[in-house]
C-alpha cells in the first residue's frame, strides 16, 4: 500500500495556564481557567499536496523513487517538479527521481492555479546508503540502512526499546510474537548480539506480554521490567554474563490486565535505584478503582510497592499509568497518569498532581503512549498523540507552566521522543510512513521521511552520544530493525 508523505507545519500555542491546588484526596481540585476561544488556535490549513509513493522501504542512494502528487485542490492548472539532486523526470503530477547520495534530500512542488494563485510544497527525505558503500571513516557521518537486529524466521519488533551507553554501544529489548519473549540486543558500531532475558521454558519463565521498558546505568548495565502472563511484573538485570530476574509485584497488588504500561527509571537521590510504575485495579476506599503502583528495589530479590493517591482528578477516577517515567535530581519521580494528568512521587512525601485542562490538552493520554524526557534546563517534555508538552516544574507543584505544540492534524499514538540540543526530536507512524519531526531554526517543524514502517505498539529512538546521530528501533515487515 503507498504511504503519504507529510510536509512542514508550523508550531502550536502557548496555553495560559492557571495552577490547580492540591486539596484532600477526595476533595475535586478546582480546574484551571478556561481558556478564550478567541485565544485557541485555528486548526492548521489543510496541505495543498501530499505525495503517494510507489515503493516500500527505507530511501537508499541511487535507486529510483516514483512518486504521484495528490492536490486538495480541484483548481490547480499546472504543476512544477524540482528536487535537491539526483535525477528528476517529470509529467504532470507524476514524478520518476534517481535519489541522490545520502544525505538529506528534498522534493520541491510548484502549482500555479486557475486564478494565478502560486501553492509551493517541500517535502523532505532521509536518504541512506549500505555500509558496504561507505569508508569506516565516513560511517558516523552518512545515514546507514535500516538493519535488521534478529535475522531469524520469527515476527520480532511490534514492542522494541532503545539505549546508547555513555561509550556509543547500543542496547534493544524486543518482543518476539512468535514465541513469546523478551530479548535483549548490543550493538558494538556495527554488529547486533542477541540473547533471550525471559520467555517460556521447563519449569522457568512464561508466556512474555508486550508491555517492557529499557533504562541503562553509568556503567551501561541494563535494567528491564516486563510482563509474565498471569505471573505479574518482572525486572531483569545483567550480573556479569548472568540474568537476574526478580518478580516485582505481590499478591495484594498485582498488575492490571493484559496490557498494562510499564516503565523504568532509575533514582539518582538513591544510588540509581531501579524504580518501576504499573497500574494495579482493585479495591480503594470502597471502590475497585485503577491506581498507579510505584515499586523500588530495596534489595536483592526485595521490592517495596505502594498506589500513589494522587490528588487529580480525585480519588474517584481511575489512575492508570499512560508512559514513560521519569526522576530529576533530587529524586521526584514524574508519572504521566489518568487523562491529561501528571503526578509526582518520592518516598516520605505527599504526592502532588496537575490535570491539563485545555482545549489542545484535553485527554491528552487517551489510549497512546506517553514519552517523558528531562531538558538540561529542567523542563519535561511529554510526547503523547500528536501534541509535544513543553512543561515547566514547579517546586511544590509538577507544573507551574506549560506550552502544547501540535505536531500534526491528526493523531500520530506510535511515537517516542529524545531531546537533541535542548529541543524535541520525534519520531511517528502515519499508519506505516515512518516521519522523523524536528525543530528549525525558526522553531517551525520539519518533516524527514524515513520510509516506511510496519505498524506495531512501540518505536524508541535514542541519540548516540558519540556521533550524535539520532538512531531507531521499529519492526519492518516482521522484523525487529534499527536504523
Amino acid at each position: 500500500m503507498a504511504s503519504l508523505l507529510s510536509k512542514a507545519r508550523v508550531l502550536g500555542l502557548c496555553v495560559p495556564l492557571m495552577l490547580t491546588a492540591c486539596g484532600e484526596p477526595e476533595s475535586p481540585p478546582s480546574s484551571p481557567a478556561p481558556v478564550p476561544v478567541e485565544d485557541l488556535p485555528l486548526p492548521p490549513a489543510a496541505r495543498s499536496f501530499s505525495l503517494q509513493r510507489e515503493n516500500q522501504g527505507p530511501f537508499m542512494e541511487r535507486t529510483v523513487e516514483r512518486f504521484h502528487a495528490l492536490s486538495s485542490r480541484s483548481d490547480v492548472k499546472s504543476v512544477l517538479w524540482s528536487a535537491s539532486g539526483g535525477q528528476l523526470e517529470t509529467q504532470g503530477l507524476q514524478a520518476t527521481w534517481t535519489l541522490p547520495r545520502a544525505g538529506t534530500a528534498s522534493l520541491t512542488l510548484t502549482a500555479e492555479t486557475q486564478s494565478g494563485e502560486q501553492l509551493t510544497e517541500t517535502f523532505q527525505f532521509r536518504v541512506s546508503a549500505e555500509a558496504s558503500s561507505q569508508s569506516e571513516g565516513n560511517l558516523a557521518n552518512v545515514p546507514l540502512a535500516p538493519v535488521a537486529v534478529d535475522t531469524s524466521s520469527d515476527s520480532t519488533g511490534n514492542v522494541c526499546d532503545l539505549a546508547f551507553d555513555s561509550t556509543g554501544n547500543g542496547h534493544l529489548i524486543y518482543f518476539n510474537g512468535t514465541h513469546p519473549s523478551i530479548w535483549y540486543g548490543t550493538w558494538n558500531g556495527s554488529t547486533w548480539t542477541t540473547q533471550l532475558v525471559d520467555g517460556m521454558g521447563f519449569n522457568t519463565g512464561g508466556i512474555v506480554q508486550t508491555p517492557m521498558a529499557l533504562t541503562l546505568d553509568a556503567a551501561g548495565k541494563p535494567h528491564i521490567v516486563y510482563r509474565l502472563n498471569g505471573r505479574g511484573v518482572w525486572y531483569a538485570t545483567l550480573s556479569g554474563s548472568t540474568w537476574i530476574r526478580e518478580r516485582v509485584d505481590s499478591a495484594a497488588l498485582p498488575p492490571y490486565g493484559s496490557s498494562g504500561r510499564v516503565s523504568i527509571a532509575l533514582d539518582p537521590s538513591q544510588g540509581n535505584r531501579p524504580t518501576i510504575a504499573y497500574t494495579f485495579y482493585g479495591l480503594d476506599a470502597g471502590y475497585n478503582r485503577e491506581r498507579t503502583v510505584v515499586a523500588y528495589r530495596a534489595g536483592v530479590n526485595s521490592w517495596t510497592a505502594a498506589t500513589v493517591p494522587f490528588p487529580v482528578p480525585n480519588s474517584s477516577y481511575d489512575q492508570t499509568l499512560r508512559g514513560e517515567i521519569a526522576f530529576d535530581p533530587t529524586g521526584t519521580l514524574y508519572i504521566p497518569f489518568a487523562n491529561s494528568a501528571i503526578g509526582t512521587w518520592k518516598p516520605a512525601t505527599t504526592p502532588t498532581s496537575f490535570q491539563f485542562l485545555t482545549n489542545t490538552a484535553s485527554e491528552l493520554y487517551e489510549d497512546y503512549n506517553a514519552s517523558l524526557v528531562r531538558t538540561a534546563a529542567g523542563h519535561l517534555l511529554l510526547r503523547t498523540g500528536s501534541v509535544i508538552v513543553d512543561i515547566t516544574p514547579g517546586t511544590t507543584q509538577p507544573v507551574t507552566a506549560f506550552y502544547a505544540s501540535d505536531t500534526e492534524a491528526f493523531e500520530a499514538p506510535v511515537g517516542d521522543l529524545v531531546v537533541v540540543g535542548g529541543k524535541p526530536h520525534e519520531i511517528h507512524l502515519h499508519g506505516t510512513s515512518l516521519e522523523q519531526t524536528t525543530p528549525n531554526a525558526n522553531n517551525y517543524w520539519t518533516y524527514t521521511s524515513l520510509g516506511t514502517a510496519t505498524q506495531s505498539s512501540r518505536i524508541a529512538s535514542a541519540q548516540r552520544p558519540t556521533t550524535g546521530v539520532v538512531h531507531y528501533c521499529f519492526q519492518s515487515g516482521s522484523t525487529v530493525t534499527f536504523q
